[in-house]
Order: structure tokens, then sequence, then C-alpha cells
């Protein structure tokens, strides 16, 4: 078994500033997503990816990054 971090962002950007809000910007406005899972040692990016935005369908526009922690 491995453990992932998964963090998810949507690309918002803020109309003021035309850049992409930060990561504290986007906690307060609760548009981040992160979690610790555990998977399988031949686990699939792709079926994680698919299976997280079946479960919460809010992370349907999230950009989702996986890290591997040891």
């Amino acid at each position: 078994m491995k453990k992932l971090k998964i963090t998810g962002r949507p690309l918002l950007i803020d109309p003021n500033t035309q850049k992409q809000y930060t990561v504290s910007q986007l906690c307060a406005m609760n548009c981040y997503y992160e979690d610790i899972i555990e998977v399988d040692d031949n686990y699939d990016t792709l079926m994680l990816d698919l299976n997280l935005q079946h479960k919460y369908p809010e992370l349907k526009t999230y950009n989702l990054k996986f890290e591997e922690i040891n």
C-alpha cells in the first residue's frame, strides 16, 4: 500500500489583478481540496481521478495533483 497526497484547485482568475488566486484565497472561498489516501501499489492516476470526480462532483472542474508520500 502507498499513501498519496491529493491536492486540487480550480483555475480561478482574480478579476481585479488578472492573476490566479493563491491557495489561501482558495481555502477562504472553500475552493481548495486536499486529502491523503491509501492506494494499492499498482494504482492508476486516471482511475483515481475519475473515481474522485464521481464521488465528489464538485471536483470535476479541479486540476488534481497526486504525490506519493513515504
